[in-house]
C-alpha cells in the first residue's frame, strides 16, 4: 500500500521558533499525509519558555500542538542529538 508523507527539515537558527498558528500555516499543514516528518538544526535558543526543561522540550511541544497532536496525528517518535531533532507523527 501507499503512504504519502510530508517531511521537511528547518534550520531554526538557535531563534525561538513561532508560534502554532504560523507553523500550522506556512509548515505544518498536513495535505492529507499519513506520515509526517520534521527534522530541525540549530534549535537551541535561551533563555529556555517557562515550564520547560530544555528547548527541545519546547520545541517538540510546540510541534504537537501544531499539528494536533491526539486528533488526526500522534507524536510516533521524538529524538535529539545536540541542537538537531526529528519528530515523526
Amino acid at each position: 500500500s501507499q503512504v504519502d508523507v510530508l517531511a521537511f527539515t528547518w534550520n531554526v537558527g538557535n531563534a525561538l521558533p513561532p508560534g502554532v498558528e504560523e507553523l500550522r500555516r506556512h509548515w505544518l499543514a498536513p495535505r492529507g499525509a499519513g506520515l509526517i516528518a520534521v527534522g530541525s538544526q540549530e534549535c537551541a535558543f535561551k533563555p529556555t519558555p517557562d515550564g520547560f526543561r530544555s528547548s527541545a522540550d519546547f520545541w517538540f511541544a510546540r510541534l504537537r500542538a501544531a499539528v494536533g497532536d491526539g486528533g488526526a496525528y500522534t507524536l510516533l517518535s521524538a529524538c535529539s542529538l545536540g541542537q538537531m531533532h526529528l519528530a515523526l507523527f
